[in-house]
């Protein structure tokens, strides 16, 4: 009695695998790359985020501290900011719920309902990981981000931004750039 015939010897297997990936190019029609992208080129800017502290908070928006400079190439950019990293509040006293953080650039607070970000009650005492952004329209030239802080009500005490002084938190400024602009995209860090 014959043996049965092994259609996937591995000999044969592997000389046809060799084969046919030689072969395959040759008999594909031609390859058609992929459209470029038609949006708007988009700036970046990465700033790491200093370690800075607020002794007293009150439900008045407060600044913990500068963040960074960066620079917009056109005015009739939109400009995001998005902040990646940890916040931290010690206390609030007084019946307060929450504290309340936002990015602001040059002291100037986002567009509405952007750029802000919540700590709250149970999360007192805990390097709290938030990433929320803010946009702006702004002038051509050099900005300042900064981050504020405030209660909901009542007070508070010690409002940190990178607590830890950790070098992965950063902020992420992209200016997407109007339609017709000429500037090549960028990463400036």
């Amino acid at each position: 009695m014959k043996p049965p015939i092994r259609i996937f010897s591995r000999r044969g297997f592997i000389m046809s695998s060799l084969l046919g990936g030689l072969i395959a190019p040759f008999l594909q029609p031609d390859r058609v790359e992929a459209a470029q992208g038609y949006g708007p080129p988009v700036l970046i800017t990465a700033l790491p985020i200093p370690n800075a502290f607020l002794e007293n908070i009150t439900t008045t928006f407060t600044k913990i501290g500068d963040i960074g400079h960066f620079s917009v190439q056109n005015p009739a950019s939109l400009v995001e900011v998005t902040h990646h990293g940890r916040l931290y509040i010690a206390a609030l006293i007084a019946g307060t719920n929450r504290g309340k953080f936002e990015l602001r650039v040059d002291g100037v607070p986002p567009k509405p309902n952007t750029g802000q970000a919540y700590v709250d009650l149970w999360e007192l005492t805990v390097n709290v990981p938030l990433t929320f952004s803010g946009y702006w329209n702004l002038s051509a030239g050099d900005h300042i981000v900064s981050l504020w802080v405030r209660t909901d009500k009542g007070t508070g005490t010690s409002a940190l931004m990178n607590p830890g002084d950790r070098d992965t938190d950063a902020v992420i400024i992209k200016e997407y750039l109007p339609f017709g602009a000429t500037y090549l995209p960028s990463v400036i860090k």
